[in-house]
């Protein structure tokens, strides 16, 4: 009979409700909840009170699939606006019933058997359970052990990103190189070791992953002895600069200590690493079934992945260029805009319309100029007069971000906006960064009434000038459609202008960096 009562009690509670089409329940979480904005904080974390350098943010951001169906992820971040990028990202359950009591996001469930595509890129993976819940579910066969020494770590991913303890998953907290060692010591074997351990703000030396503590002849001695002839380990690895073939030099030195190291490197700039005490398999794999199989894992790209796809693209449509043995002699390029002060603009015609290219020299190191250029995106309109505002809408990775930015009017065109994605990488001595217009549905505009132009490419590639290292030689390719009703004849007469410009503008800046530098250092 108190079963009888409870369902009846239930059923009058959902009747007394009113079911929300989705349009509607949208409607509701857009406006109320989330404020019309993108993103809202449903919680900010602070294990040490004292020190708010600790903090880490809850946040759920709507976004939107390609077939227009929207859904909302949760971030762990820094920063509420991602623009410094997250530590995990996991997809929510939307609600079986659509009402106003289930609308808030913060009781939404965490979908655990979809991964983003991003994830694996993430830093401190292990943090948030998000891997070991994924394997936990799909694989019941694996028995699991997740290590951290946050202890927050546990408690974020039980709270927040759906993680439960399970018959074949488990996280500790300690010091997993100990741990490893440990293993080693008792005799003990894992069939497979992921290590994907990384520092959370920038280290001197620029190698966030892995951490120290993992890359000493002791732990790695320990590691190998703890898998095996038969098993494998993996890590996640990340120098900001990579100077001097970083990644490599760490294949060198962990093959010494395993049979068969394989590096791999990915579209942002981050690299893996997989040894074993036997010979890898280097066969080529179908990617048609590889992406089959993903799919029915639920292993997809659920919010920036399309973006760094295309980063991916450009990067190497850009490395491409700057490597034509023409490109140094401008065959097949035509002079289009020069100063007095020798710089030159040289064009080509494409299919996509004029693309445009120059050379110059800037005044500092090219590991400074890389930064500046990189970081130094929110700080555009406050030196260079020709644009009109500069944002990062997302910034998943150290070396991976969306931004837009806009330009104001420029002899006979008006200011045009701009939204893209961009990527750079450490090539040789020096560095490449390339950028491509993407389509982000989450983004909204507050810049009304600007024409949304398309850049089908811009690159810059930063290189120590042998003459004299304290200074970069710089080259710059552009190819873009302002869009709008503006006549071909007209575009390409403007186009080189505006690179003529904004290199003037640009060497001027980094000449006032340096004076402020030698002034500092006076």
């Amino acid at each position: 009979m108190a079963a009888m009562v409870l369902m009846i009690h239930a059923a009058n509670y959902c009747m007394k409700e009113e079911d929300l089409t989705d349009d509607k329940f949208y409607d509701e979480l857009q406006t109320n909840l989330f404020k019309n904005q993108q993103h809202r904080v449903v919680e900010l974390e602070c294990p040490d009170l004292k020190d708010n350098s600790t903090c880490l943010y809850i946040v759920d951001r709507i976004g939107y699939s390609g077939d227009g169906s929207w859904f909302v992820a949760r971030f762990l971040t820094p920063v509420p606006s991602l623009t410094k990028g997250f530590l995990s990202v996991s997809l929510l359950s939307k609600p079986v019933f659509k009402t106003m009591s289930t609308v808030d996001t913060a009781v939404w469930p965490v979908d655990i058997g979809t991964m983003d595509a991003l994830t694996p890129n993430a830093y401190e993976l292990m943090a948030t359970g998000g891997l070991m819940s994924f394997l936990g579910m799909h694989f019941k066969n694996l028995n699991l052990t997740g290590i951290d020494i946050n202890p927050q770590s546990e408690y974020l991913a039980k709270k927040w990103f759906g993680y439960k303890d399970r018959e074949n998953s488990r996280i500790l907290i300690g010091d997993g190189a100990e741990y490893i060692k440990d293993m080693a010591r008792r005799g003990e074997n894992s069939d497979a070791v992921l290590i994907d351990a990384c520092h959370n703000i920038e280290p001197k030396d620029g190698i966030y992953c892995p951490v120290e503590a993992l890359r000493t002849p002791e732990f790695l001695d320990s590691l190998s002895r703890v898998i095996g002839s038969k098993g494998i380990t993996t890590f996640n690895l990340f120098n900001l600069y990579n100077k001097s073939g970083g990644y490599e030099k760490v294949w060198e030195n962990f093959s010494q200590h395993f049979v068969d190291c394989h590096l791999t490197r990915n579209d942002i700039g981050n690299a893996f690493l997989m040894c074993s005490n036997y010979k890898l398999d280097r066969s080529k794999v179908d990617i048609s079934k590889t992406r089959e199989f993903l799919r029915q894992l639920r292993i997809q790209g659920f919010m920036y992945s399309d973006a760094l796809k295309i980063t991916g693209e450009v990067f190497a449509e850009v490395e491409a260029i700057f490597n034509d043995e023409n490109y140094a002699s401008r065959t097949g390029w035509f002079k289009d805009e020069s100063n007095d002060d020798g710089d030159i603009v040289y064009a080509k015609d494409t299919r996509h319309g004029r693309m445009v290219t120059i050379t110059t020299e800037l005044p500092m190191p090219a590991d400074f100029v890389i930064k500046e250029t990189w970081e130094g995106m929110e700080t555009l309109p406050e030196w260079n007069q020709n644009i009109n505002f500069a944002g990062i809408i997302a910034s998943p990775t150290p070396q991976f971000d969306i931004v837009t930015y806009g330009n104001n009017d420029v002899l006979v065109v008006s200011g045009r906006e701009f939204v893209s994605a961009r990527i750079w990488r450490k090539v040789d001595d020096g560095y490449i960064l390339a950028s491509r217009s993407v389509t982000v549905p989450s983004f909204k505009s507050k810049h009304k009434g600007k024409v949304r132009a398309y850049l089908h490419l811009a690159g810059a590639r930063f290189r120590p000038n042998p003459a004299n290292p304290e200074t970069t030689l710089t080259d710059v390719v552009m190819l873009a459609d302002l869009k709008g009703f503006l006549p071909k004849m007209i575009v390409n007469q403007v186009i080189g202008r505006v690179m003529l410009m904004d290199t003037v503008t640009n060497r001027r800046h980094f000449h006032d960096l340096k004076a402020k530098r030698d002034e500092k250092n006076a």
